[in-house]
């Protein structure tokens, strides 16, 4: 009598998921899903072995508060969908060529240059770090720049030592680079 009576404590989900696992035990010949998991030899065995014990293993370790908020989560009413569609902003998306983007990046990054006293290569990357916001750049590296550099990764493009040697340089460059008179020139006889 007490057999019986302890029977019926048992609920029909629990029934339902005796009769899971026992479907799944069946599924793996000899009931070990762990040896299946071990056996398989090639690519798509080893895939559906592990999704399977996967699957096995999450069963195991479910509990039937979050078997019944799973259904939820993934159940949206008609009302719902219908809402979230209307509720959607619709933003303009305008397409544009790089080549006419290129001077006003350009403009933009010489602007960078100008106020912030930093070479062109960190310039560009900070400009990219802030999603081209050249306003919030300024202002976070006028708060902190040796913070701004670091985060950036630009900190040793920016010491003081490489920024003379490329203004001395690009002087030099400069003066050499200037097309030369040829009464100035003197040639040698050979």
């Amino acid at each position: 009598e007490e057999d019986s009576s302890e029977d019926e404590k048992y609920s029909s989900e629990d029934n339902e998921e005796a009769n899971d696992e026992k479907d799944t035990s069946g599924h793996y010949e000899n009931g070990d899903h762990n040896d299946f998991c071990r056996n398989s030899s090639d690519k798509v065995d080893s895939d559906v072995a592990f999704r399977s014990c996967r699957f096995s293993h999450n069963q195991e370790d479910a509990s039937s508060d979050e078997e019944e908020y799973d259904e939820d989560l993934y159940s949206i009413s008609a009302n719902e969908a219908n809402e979230n569609l209307l509720t959607t902003p619709k933003e303009r998306v305008r397409m544009v060529i790089w080549s006419d983007l290129l001077p006003t990046m350009e403009k933009q990054i010489s602007q960078v240059i100008e106020v912030l006293g930093i070479p062109a290569s960190a310039a560009s990357v900070l400009m990219r770090e802030y999603r081209w916001s050249k306003e919030q750049l300024i202002e976070e590296f006028t708060n902190n720049s040796d913070r701004v550099k670091r985060l950036c990764g630009v900190y040793n493009r920016c010491s003081e030592s490489k920024i003379s040697k490329q203004s001395a340089a690009r002087k030099r460059y400069a003066l050499y680079s200037r097309k030369s008179n040829p009464e100035k020139m003197r040639f040698c006889e050979i």
